[in-house]
């Protein structure tokens, strides 16, 4: 599935975009299969591409294109079927369930549309790390080992496309690293593109494209 942003303009940040933007204001298609990485300074929308790109409603203007159809034209189901299917999202702010447990967390996307086996979910966690903190409430987790449980949640649905808005802001070295080389390997797996959101840094990781936002 092709993403296609066509003149978008978030209305909040009107008259405020950078005149180098590569995204915002533009006509720009995002490839199947292709890893991209916006670089975004603080302020000028990272968040809201994601959420934007995820189809969540928001004010704005231009034309936000998943495959032929135009996201404003599509039903509130079938919106849902895509974000099964063919979406995953690592938020910034993680959107986990508090009251539900880090393997429950998980587990909710997976059995929704199942790209892989109840045990491979939990092996992705226990690479992770958070074999120990399975059957913790997310309430009770860190920051860091909360956004490693959204990593793994993300990546065991089905996806064409992975978005991930400072996936790993908390973690340290080693988990980074870590995560890499399962989000990577899953993108793999699914054929699937990336489009990672930073600040800054690109972690080391190979992009076939990087855009400033």
């Amino acid at each position: 599935m092709h993403i296609r942003m066509q003149n978008i303009t978030p209305a909040h940040l009107a008259g405020v975009i950078h005149e180098n933007t590569q995204l915002w204001q533009q006509d720009i298609t995002f490839a199947p299969g292709t890893t991209y990485l916006i670089h975004a300074v603080s302020g000028s929308g990272k968040t809201t591409l994601t959420r934007l790109l995820y189809g969540l409603p928001m004010n704005y203007s231009g034309t936000l294109f998943w495959g032929q159809e135009a996201v404003s034209s599509l039903t509130p189901n079938q919106v849902a079927a895509v974000r099964q299917t063919q979406l995953s999202i690592v938020f910034q702010d993680l959107r986990l369930f508090d009251n539900l447990t880090a393997a429950q967390n998980i587990e909710v996307n997976r059995v929704l549309a199942p790209a892989v086996s109840q045990e491979e979910a939990l092996e992705m966690a226990r690479s992770l790390g958070l074999a120990a903190l399975l059957d913790k409430p997310v309430a009770n987790l860190s920051q860091g080992e909360k956004q490693r449980v959204a990593i793994v949640r993300s990546l065991v649905q089905p996806f064409e496309w992975l978005l991930l808005d400072e996936p790993f802001s908390h973690l340290d070295d080693q988990n980074i690293e870590k995560a890499k080389t399962l989000i990577m390997a899953q993108c793999q797996k699914q054929n699937a593109g990336m489009l990672f959101c930073s600040l800054g840094s690109d972690y080391q990781i190979s992009f076939q494209q990087r855009l400033h936002l």
